[in-house]
């Protein structure tokens, strides 16, 4: 069973869900499977204008029709988000590659019900803990067998705003962990489109003003995709992989992947990701065995610094003891071995923190230097 998320980006009104639905009623080569923000949360999402754009909450609890189904108490917008990638990440995921059934736990519970409420027969049958790892005739098989091996079994589509490259950037990591192909479709849209289609939408699906506004002024886009906002209010990610698996689709209502080079073309950006992938997990523990090398290094060189100040301090010492009584020189095989053994016993007790202290070095010199007074002093007495 082979997976792909596609995750969308875009103002409310830019016509994410639009495509969305052409996506699953198409359904050419792979089945569909969406997480949707706003029917997910669509009650939880305050029609008031003036309301804290930074809630969910529906304004009458009682009024909801929801109330009692999801006893979800009033939540922000990004602990709502994270609910829906724990479902993901920890539910769909693992059921869809057969690790395990699909359960649930109580905290996922009402917002389970209402994705599987919207979800066709391949989820009821997932809902219904069959075993597709276990009884290979009860694989779902939907895909055309042709040329199937490039195309995934699943497409997750993500239709949200992702405005912030943490938004996106949530959904990637989940498919890093799972080795799964990933795609971003990012649909343009102006301030004053966005404004008008919201506008035209039925009462209780549209969106505040002041939260579309507030999106369009913090859209973190992707490097390379078209930004109508002023050069000065521009803002664009730096992450390599945000902008190398993003595809803009100019017009929703022309880019409808029901050909074959169309839909090809996601899948292309997808393995992409796999590319991309291979090479920041070599760089990651490029960068790790570097920072390995780095410390031990750095340790060494500190370890090496310390005892040649170590043995400069003692010499100091005898040095200074010949000063002050020449015919001491007789016992200078004594005075070294007990300055050896302080100079033991000191490494010994010395904590890797202190060494690897960037201005550690001077204080545990001074340090050695008083225990070391005081253990010739005692010597002598």
């Amino acid at each position: 069973m082979s997976l792909a998320i596609v995750v969308l980006l875009g103002l409310p009104g830019a016509g994410k869900s639009t495509l969305c639905d052409t996506l699953v009623r198409s359904q050419t080569h792979s089945h569909v499977v969406v997480l949707a923000f706003d029917r997910l949360f669509q009650e939880w999402i305050a029609p008031d204008p003036d309301s804290d754009p930074d809630l969910l909450g529906p304004a009458d609890a009682e009024a909801s029709p929801l109330a009692g189904a999801l006893a979800f108490p009033r939540i922000d917008f990004k602990d709502a988000r994270m609910s829906l990638v724990a479902l993901l990440d920890e539910h769909i995921i693992p059921a869809l590659l057969g690790q395990r059934p699909l359960a649930t736990t109580p905290a996922v519970a009402p917002l389970m019900d209402r994705w599987l409420s919207s979800q066709s027969p391949v989820c009821s049958c997932l809902a219904a803990n069959e075993s597709r790892q276990s009884n290979h005739a009860n694989r779902i098989d939907i895909t055309d067998q042709t040329d199937s091996a490039s195309q995934p079994d699943h497409l997750i589509v993500i239709d949200d705003n992702n405005y912030y490259l943490s938004m996106r950037r949530a959904y990637y990591e989940v498919a890093f962990k799972y080795r799964l192909s990933y795609v971003q479709l990012f649909l343009p849209c102006p301030l004053d489109v966005a404004l008008d289609r919201n506008l035209s939408r039925p009462c209780g699906q549209r969106v505040s003003d002041r939260i579309i506004q507030r999106m369009w002024d913090r859209f973190e886009l992707p490097q390379g995709c078209p930004d109508s906002r002023p050069r000065e209010k521009q803002r664009h990610t730096n992450e390599p992989w945000d902008a190398e698996l993003t595809i803009v689709v100019g017009d929703e209502e022309n880019w409808i992947p029901r050909n074959r080079e169309a839909w090809l073309q996601i899948f292309e950006a997808s393995k992409q990701h796999h590319d991309w992938r291979s090479r920041e997990l070599a760089s990651r523990s490029r960068l790790a065995a570097q920072k390995e090398k780095d410390r031990a290094t750095t340790a060494s060189n500190r370890v090496h610094q310390l005892h040649c100040s170590l043995n400069r301090i003692i010499g100091e010492a005898i040095s200074s003891i010949l000063a002050r009584t020449p015919s001491e020189g007789r016992r200078m095989k004594e005075v070294s071995r007990l300055c050896s053994q302080l100079k033991k016993r000191f490494l010994a007790e010395l904590s890797p923190q202190e060494l690897q202290s960037a201005h550690g070095l001077h204080e545990i010199e001074e340090h050695f230097r008083a225990q070391l007074e005081e253990g010739l002093q005692q010597s002598d007495s």
